[in-house]
């Protein structure tokens, strides 16, 4: 049976102005911010700490062009009720390609003392009127010694009833992710930078029932690793969808067919590490990660390959489309 999904759009269009960031300060202070702009130059808005609910002005510009990452400086002045400057926001803007967020880092300074606090808050991204939502839960860290900072985004959903949030959410914490405890991860990184090192989120499809994301982690040891993995959640329910949901049993042999005549080419034109796939065949239990897009369903997968030989090792991701389930 084919079945059929709608999608909000995944691909990285940036509206540099007219966007909504979660955040927080000094690892403390969790806030919002609501940016508009009438040009490139100048960036309007305002924010609130998310505890206190009142509306802070907010009125700056960017103070550099892009460097060679595409990152860009910016400064705001923040205004209360009575028009009295209260703070001032120094930072970057920079966008975060593996999750096609803007990222703002930076510091809030007080004017009157001028002490400063570390702020960084991520876009939110898919927002339909009336429809359910997410949006990321800011955590940071920072190693004052080596001068490393490091941050976490967490997902959050809003406009869904509180059981299924917190059904979805038992799933996504740090302890069931990461296997530790945010402050044990951070006690360990104020002493060597390293370990778990940052985790954000992509949302792959949202849409009818059904949400679909991708969690990346990093770990920072001998060699720096990125670690994926993929949920779907009835956002009614909060239950976890596994792919028998999409797929029957009929349609398994078919796809495990097409997935190994596929890795049997790829494996044919590797250039280093092919012995270490010789005897490799995909089965059932390496289709459980998995996420959806309108064209299929996309299965990842994971090579027993040594980490020098990451570059060599063939495709992970294999498209199944719609059309082939019926």
């Amino acid at each position: 049976m084919k079945i059929l999904f709608t999608l909000f759009s995944c691909c990285l269009v940036i509206h540099l102005f007219g966007q909504v960031f979660h955040g927080v300060i000094d690892d403390t202070y969790p806030i919002i911010i609501e940016l508009e702009a009438s040009n490139k130059l100048s960036i309007n808005g305002s924010y609130q700490y998310k505890k206190i609910g009142k509306d802070l002005s907010l009125k700056g510009s960017f103070t550099a062009d892009q460097d060679l990452t595409g990152a860009r400086a910016f400064e705001w002045k923040e205004f209360d009720s009575s028009g009295r400057v209260t703070g001032v926001f120094r930072g970057t803007w920079t966008e975060d390609l593996t999750v096609n967020r803007i990222v703002l880092y930076g510091e809030w300074i007080n004017p009157k003392t001028n002490k400063k606090l570390p702020f960084v808050a991520m876009e939110q991204k898919h927002i339909e009127r009336n429809k359910p939502y997410v949006f990321p839960e800011i955590y940071s860290m920072n190693n004052e010694q080596l001068g490393h900072k490091a941050f976490f985004a967490l997902p959050k959903f809003h406009k869904i009833t509180q059981r299924a949030a917190l059904k979805i959410e038992s799933h996504l914490s740090f302890e069931k992710l990461l296997e530790s405890s945010f402050k044990d991860i951070r006690l360990n990184y104020e002493k060597c930078a390293c370990g778990h090192v940052g985790l954000n989120y992509k949302v792959h499809y949202l849409q009818d029932s059904i949400i679909n994301l991708e969690i990346q982690s990093e770990f920072l040891g001998p060699y720096p690793s990125v670690h994926q993995q993929f949920f779907t959640f009835n956002i009614f329910s909060g239950q976890k969808i596994k792919i028998d949901h999409f797929i029957n049993e009929k349609q398994y042999d078919n796809i495990l067919a097409k997935i190994n005549e596929e890795l049997q080419k790829r494996k044919n034109k590797m250039e280093e590490g092919k012995e270490y796939l010789e005897k490799i065949i995909i089965t059932k239990d390496a289709l459980a990660a998995y996420s959806l897009s309108t064209d299929g369903i996309i299965f990842h997968i994971t090579y027993p390959i040594p980490h020098y030989l990451a570059a060599f090792q063939p495709a992970t991701d294999y498209l199944i489309p719609w059309s082939s389930l019926d």
